[in-house]
This record gives C-alpha cells, structure tokens and sequence, in this order.
C-alpha cells in the first residue's frame, strides 16, 4: 500500500499472517496481511527507524524486526502483530549491510553482514542474542570470511553464505563462501572449498541435513554478467552439489524452502 516505496524482507508465520519491511521515502515501513496476501495493511514502525531491513515472525503476534536509524542497526520486538514495537539492543558497533535475520526460537536469533575493515572494505561478522534482541554479541569466525550476505538455522545448525571478497561497494566477483555452525551459532567454520559457484546471497535449510543456496556466477572477465546459481546439501552440509538450471539469466539473492 502506498506510501511503501521499497520492501527488503518477509517472514510469514503461517499460510495465512505474513509481514513485511522496507522503506517509505526517508522512513521504515512494515505491512502484514492476514489472509495470504489478498490484502495488505500499513503497521506502526519502530520509533526512529529510517528503514526496516529484516524480520521474524515466530508466531502471527510475536515478530522481531532489524531496523537502521542511519547509523547503527538495532532490533525492536512487537508481541501485537506489529501495532506496538519495543526498542531492544544495538547490534555490535560498525556492523554494516545487516539484511538477513534468522531466529530458530524466541529468544536465539542470527544476523550476518560485515564490519569495515577500511575504505570500501569488509570483514564477515555474525551477531547472535540469546534473551530475543535484548543483547548482541558478535560471534568468533574464522580467518579469511568476505562480506556475509545470508543466515538461517534449521534445529542446531546454521549456514552462513556471502563471499571471499572483502570489497563493500558494488559487486567485485569473487568466490562464494559458505560457513557452518552445528551448536546455534556458537561457534563457526569455513567450509573447504566452499562453493563451486561464485557470491553467495542467501540460504534456507527446511531441516538439519537439507538446505539450499542461491547467488551468482559471473560470466566473463571485462564486463562480467551475472547468472543464476544454486548448491544443496542433503547431508547437513558435509557434502554440496551444485543444481542444474535451465537459462537463468540474473542472479538470485533469495530463498525460502518452507519444506522439503
């Protein structure tokens, strides 16, 4: 609904209750829909939130939302379906590009992004809460991980996904990177080889041993042109293989696999 000029994310917590985040203008903006999609209606925004970038619906009341007011990202959670927000914890200082949220439970949930390292550079960081956004602490991540792009958690295990490049404007092609946590994100390794493929955006696994991530291979080396990629793991990630696609002529930056 109008004045929604961009969204960046959707969590739906079942067939029916779905939310939405973006930007309207200069604003965050949030919509949900309680019949599928059919209509959509304006919810309130966390106060001073310049755009919402991700959310999480646990259930069709309870949802947790990662906001930026321009500065630093923070997270706010509504217990009313999104009519109220109630402010909670800054995410660990300088955490930049933060779109990816994951919450396995009410009170554990996952952010990825990156921290500066220096001009137009950046390392890969994980942030992690155990008491549902109140706290964030940045998790421990090998030497060596780029700009991390995507999250998500199936029981105890999470998959990260981003790339090798460390740069932070624009898309220098690069090798993709996957890492993998089997105790909720406590700690975290790189996964040999990581992926066949190039940058990695994002990630959905359906359960422990099965998940699926989508990016980009880069065609050509002066003016590079993206394409679609996908790998899967059906053996909680020790082993991947990398899908058969048909013409996809640009990347993919999304997934959702609600079910295997």
């Amino acid at each position: 609904p109008s004045p929604v000029s961009f969204l960046a994310a959707v969590s739906c917590s079942d067939d029916h209750h779905c939310m939405a985040v973006g930007s309207a203008g200069a604003a965050g903006a949030i919509v949900s829909t309680t019949d599928g999609g059919a209509t959509w209606t304006l919810k309130q925004v966390p106060t001073g939130a310049a755009a919402v970038t991700s959310v999480e619906c646990i259930t069709k009341h309870r949802c947790l939302a990662l906001a930026t007011d321009g500065m630093t990202y923070s997270t706010s959670l509504s217990t009313d379906g999104g009519a109220t927000w109630a402010r909670g914890g800054d995410l660990p200082a300088g955490m930049s590009a933060v779109e990816s949220l994951a919450c396995p439970s009410a009170q554990l949930c996952l952010v990825a992004g990156y921290s500066p390292t220096g001009p137009g550079r950046g390392s890969g960081t994980i942030a992690t809460t155990t008491d549902g956004g109140s706290t964030w602490t940045a998790a421990v991540l090998p030497p060596g991980v780029g700009v991390l792009r995507g999250v998500t958690c199936a029981g105890t295990t999470c998959v990260a996904a981003g790339t090798s490049s460390t740069a932070t404007t624009g898309f220098v092609p690069s090798s993709g990177q996957l890492l993998t946590s089997p105790d909720d994100g406590a700690t975290w390794q790189l996964v040999s080889g990581s992926m066949a493929h190039d940058d990695a955006f994002a990630a959905s696994c359906p359960n422990a041993k099965t998940c699926v991530v989508v990016g980009v291979d880069w065609v050509g080396k002066t003016q590079p042109i993206p394409t679609g990629s996908i790998v899967a793991t059906t053996d909680g990630g020790a082993h991947w293989r990398s899908a058969t696609l048909h013409y996809v002529p640009v990347g993919l930056d999304s997934v959702a696999c609600p079910a295997v």
